[in-house]
């Protein structure tokens, strides 16, 4: 154990090369058994050790603990000390200063400042020098609810401190260390942030968020009121800040031109040795010799583009860029001042452009809360900057990622029918809405955007029918609900038609192997059933009750209270009802999804399940056993093929704008059974 403990203690020690070389030492799986025994037993030896010198030197940890916490509280009061001497020690440098006191305000408020940044060393714990900048005043501060800007919910309290050049959060202490109640968080210049009111939604109320690139933070205000006083706040300190930074470049401006003049009036005149177009002053100037050629907006525009970007302003950020355009398309100037200036411009629409693409880019971690709705401000402004392409191809992007999440929303429960209904109406119903804000707002009269915007309804409803063939189209689906369900994904996109899209001719393409195979299939049972029943017809005479009649007539929707006879006994044969509701079932679900593509496929197998019912009647009536039953056998034929065959044709008829000749031809073929006349059937059992 021993050894094995210094060999695993060692600093060169390569589990790698340890197992490589057991491996090869080690024959067969007991021997590594037995080995692995041994280092188990080494681990738990070492972790009993282990636990003996936690136990044994237990008091020596509580002890050491106790003394780091009390050099920790040491050192917070020494700290404190030293922010009071610096604080009174600028107190007083500052108390003969009589600029200093004219920014600032009176003396007595120079001290009130002083000291409520000085309050504030003592309550916050890791707080920065607050004292070191001049001028730095406590503009607001209260308690606020940090949220999770994904999820809502919320993080934790914090307390929030406006200061006329920064935004301090600081979050409260649970455990507090003598005057001390929060702990320094985190800190961000005003320029480098901006503030967004954020719109009463569900359990979010009251609340703003702080853009700090790359981040974004979430706070939630007691009321609206305290809302509405830190939005006042934070625009009146952004505001005094630009303001100041305006004044004192202003006055950098005037220095440097009150010393150029200084040094133009000291200057001797020009003697022949002085060469002409040097610098005898020792400074540099523009080559034109005019710092103000040029407007200040023009000089500024890169720096406002910054913060305008920054802040999310795109819209002033656009205004900006054109009216830099308009001025280097129209300006008389030397090219040269505008070249440098020009280039700036020209970066900063970059980033923008960069921007507002990143608005529109969706990924897997990006919420589609606020659905189009939110895309169509990015949308807009790149239109404006002419990369409505790349806009497109990224808006249809996250058109598709809407419909995938509205439709995984709709869970696949109850029956086939149900499910389909709910299915299409959210589909189409949101398709409709994108095709309507795609065409009206987000790229209006453009053809190059609605090309590809056909192109991709095109594959989007491509892959929408894939999903309901796969779901709906199976062996064991009958063909009066894939009936349905095609009628109603045909209905459903008929309202595309008023957007100018019509996509029957894609419904009914994608869908047309399936409902081929479907109305094949359904044909191929009918013709089995039709024939399972004929071998078990014993061709007598059924009894029906008004009732049972009237269902029947319901059903395949023909009278036939003409064929009761006054002794009870009905005419028709069970076998023959049966066929009439299965050929009229089958004649209705067929037309139902039928078309003029699908015409041969229903024709032929309602031609199948007919003509196996009426080889069913020529055989019986040619039959030498069925002799007495000939006259019962005539009256059913008649009722197949003069009432219930009339019936299938005018439905056809209807439906398609023709009769179906198929059916004409098994008529007159099969129209000898009818040329004998009718006898009476009195008799019957």
């Amino acid at each position: 154990m021993n050894d094995h403990l210094k060999k695993f203690s060692g600093v060169d020690f390569n589990p790698d090369k340890y197992v490589k070389e057991i491996s090869q030492v080690c024959v067969g799986g007991i021997e590594l058994q037995s080995h692995r025994a041994k280092i188990q037993a080494l681990s738990e030896e070492t972790s009993q050790n282990l636990k003996k010198n936690v136990y044994k030197n237990y008091m020596q940890f509580i002890e050491t603990a106790r003394e780091i916490s009390h050099l920790e509280g040491e050192m917070y009061q020494l700290s404190h000390l030293l922010s009071e001497q610096r604080a009174l020690l600028g107190s007083m440098s500052n108390s003969g200063a009589e600029p200093v006191l004219q920014a600032g305000g009176s003396k007595a408020q120079e001290e009130k400042r002083i000291a409520t940044l000085s309050s504030l060393l003592e309550v916050i714990e890791t707080c920065p020098d607050l004292l070191g900048t001049p001028g730095r005043e406590l503009l607001h501060e209260g308690d606020l609810v940090e949220l999770d800007p994904l999820e809502n919910t919320a993080l934790h309290r914090t307390r929030a401190l406006l200061f006329s050049d920064m935004f301090m959060i600081a979050t409260w202490m649970s455990e507090r260390k003598g005057m001390a109640k929060y702990k320094f968080e985190s800190s961000y210049d005003l320029g480098s942030m901006a503030v967004v009111n954020v719109r009463d939604l569900g359990q979010v109320k009251h609340a703003f968020k702080l853009l700090v690139f790359p981040d974004t933070r979430l706070f939630q205000c007691v009321n609206n009121e305290a809302r509405e006083e830190w939005l006042k706040k934070f625009d009146e300190a952004k505001k005094a800040r630009l303001n100041s930074e305006q004044t004192k470049k202003k006055s950098e401006n005037e220095n440097v031109s009150h010393t150029i003049h200084e040094q133009l009036a000291k200057t001797p005149e020009r003697t022949d040795s002085v060469e002409f177009g040097s610098n005898p002053f020792g400074f540099v100037l523009d080559d034109d010799g005019d710092s103000d050629a040029l407007p200040e907006w023009l000089t500024e525009a890169a720096d406002d583009l910054d913060v305008s970007i920054a802040q999310r302003h795109f819209e002033e950020a656009y205004a900006i860029i054109q009216k830099a355009e308009e001025y280097f398309a129209s300006a008389q100037d030397d090219q040269s001042l505008l070249a440098d200036i020009k280039s700036k411009v020209e970066n900063r629409k970059d980033v923008l452009i960069s921007v507002l693409l990143s608005e529109l880019n969706v990924s897997a971690e990006k919420s589609l809360q606020g659905g189009l709705r939110a895309s169509r401000r990015a949308v807009r402004l790149l239109n404006q900057l002419n990369k409505s392409t790349q806009a497109c191809e990224l808006y249809l992007k996250v058109c598709t990622n809407l419909l995938k999440a509205q439709s995984k929303r709709v869970k696949r429960e109850g029956a086939t029918v149900a499910y389909v209904k709910r299915l299409s109406e959210v589909y189409f119903s949101n398709l409709a809405s994108i095709t309507s804000e795609f065409q009206y707002r987000a790229f209006p009269h453009n053809q190059d955007c609605t090309s590809a915007f056909v192109v991709w309804v095109s594959m989007e409803v491509s892959h929408f029918l894939s999903h309901i063939i796969k779901q709906v189209f199976i062996p064991q689906t009958p063909l009066g609900t894939l009936a349905e369900c095609i009628d109603i994904i045909r209905k459903q996109s008929q309202q595309m038609c008023e957007l100018g899209l019509d996509l029957s001719y894609q419904v009914n393409g994608q869908t047309m192997a399936a409902v081929t195979r479907a109305v094949a299939e359904a044909g191929e049972k009918a013709v089995d059933a039709v024939k399972v029943r004929a071998a078990e017809d014993p061709w007598r005479p059924s009894r029906q009750t008004q009732q049972s009649i009237n269902k029947i007539q319901s059903e395949i929707g023909l009278p036939i209270s003409e064929y009761l006879a006054d002794d009870g006994l009905f005419e028709l044969t069970a076998n023959s009802l049966s066929f009439a509701k299965l050929l009229s079932s089958l004649t209705d679900e067929g037309l139902m999804i039928s078309c003029q593509d699908l015409e041969y496929a229903l024709s032929k197998a309602l031609k199948e399940v007919l003509k196996a019912h009426l080889n069913h009647l020529s055989a019986s009536y040619s039959s030498n056993k069925l002799t007495s039953q000939r006259s019962l056998i005539q009256q059913n034929a008649k009722f197949i093929l003069d009432q219930l065959l009339e019936a299938v044709q005018r439905k056809y008829n209807e439906k398609m704008g023709h009769r179906c000749k198929k059916l004409d031809t098994l008529r007159k073929e099969f129209n000898f059974i009818l040329k004998e006349s009718k006898t009476t059937i009195t008799g019957y059992i």
